[in-house]
């Protein structure tokens, strides 16, 4: 190895031998990978961030990356290697660097292109042999309050989907299940763009934990709508015409219910955040009248009617996060 060069370590770092020049000047020398993917040239000036114990080197005007190395020689990491993507993806790591005692290739590689598909600006990329991975998010900065508006409007069009499919309005349920990538990649999305906050105070701090919680909860709240609609295409031929009316009609509640959900949350309103209440509280009534309910009906009804029960509890959730935030920003101080 030549002076000055370069040695990986298993964490993916890089080892520099430091060397002198002039009488008291002490340097060390940039990788030749990095400076070609910053397009760091000679006379170009980097930015360096003491942080104590470390310096940091960036290219100029850019903000230090916040990295995550993961030794993929171990079968356990390599196992789970689509979820320590997403996971890092989700809690605000930009880079995601992977190093392998072997070709990395096949199945994990499949997890690795199949998770990174739902996530938002994500660049996948192999050096050193094919033994070094590195995942870039590139994805911009979102104004999350507005996304999660989004979000809840989308999860609220796919009840509104099925309760005009059930009534003959619409053709079928197709465009729904095509939908998961495009809904699971805005959740995530916003997860992590809650993660990258940096919170001022100890009131913001609070406000960005409930905002995680409520959008984890309409998560689990648009996939279980995703899977209903599956459900709903299979099973909706053996529904009664009253059934399935009653079902549309409660679908018609959770459509209403998830869009005024999210409109409680900007400008803040705990009005919108009530009216919410009580759409999701005319379902759930239903669980305690179910034994009645059920009487008579056909056992897909029965079923179709508990999973909608389910996405109600959900709702209720989110529902009840929102509007604990509408009610610190409209009535309560904060000490």
């Amino acid at each position: 190895m030549s002076r000055g060069a370069s040695k990986g370590d298993s964490n993916g770092s890089l080892s520099r031998k430091v060397q002198k020049l002039g009488a008291s000047s002490l340097i060390v020398t940039l990788p030749r990978s990095w400076t070609k993917r910053h397009n760091v040239n000679v006379g170009d000036l980097v930015t360096i961030y003491d942080e104590g114990d470390r310096l940091v080197i960036a290219p100029s005007g850019e903000q230090p990356k916040d990295r995550l190395y993961a030794s993929l020689s171990k079968s356990s990491c390599m196992k789970h290697v689509g979820r320590l993507v997403l996971c890092s993806y989700i809690f605000g790591y930009d880079v995601v660097i992977g190093e392998s005692n072997r070709i990395i290739k096949g199945e994990p590689l499949d997890r690795i292109a199949r998770t990174s598909s739902y996530l938002h600006g994500a660049e996948i990329r192999l050096s050193n042999n094919n033994k070094m991975l590195e995942i870039i998010f590139t994805g911009r900065e979102d104004n999350v309050e507005e996304l999660i508006q989004i979000f809840g409007k989308r999860i609220s069009q796919i009840f509104g989907t099925m309760s005009r499919y059930l009534k003959g309005e619409a053709g079928d349920l197709d465009d729904i299940a095509n939908e998961y990538t495009s809904i699971m990649r805005m959740n995530y999305r916003i997860l992590r763009s809650l993660n990258k906050m940096k919170p001022m105070d100890r009131k913001s701090e609070k406000r960005v934990k409930q905002l995680y919680s409520a959008v984890s909860t309409l998560g689990m709240a648009a996939d279980a709508a995703i899977s209903l609609a599956s459900l709903l295409q299979k099973m909706s031929g053996e529904l009664g015409s009253d059934e399935r009316d009653r079902l549309a009609f409660l679908l018609e509640l959770a459509e209403i219910a998830t869009a005024t959900i999210v409109a409680s949350l900007n400008p803040a309103s705990v009005k919108k955040a009530e009216d919410a209440y009580w759409k999701i509280r005319n379902i759930l009534d239903l669980e305690e009248n179910s034994h009645e309910l059920i009487a008579g009906v056909t056992p897909q009804y029965a079923y179709i009617l508990s999973r909608i029960i389910e996405i109600a509890r959900l709702l209720e959730v989110a529902e009840n996060i929102l509007l604990c935030i509408a009610l610190s920003e409209k009535h309560i101080r904060h000490g």
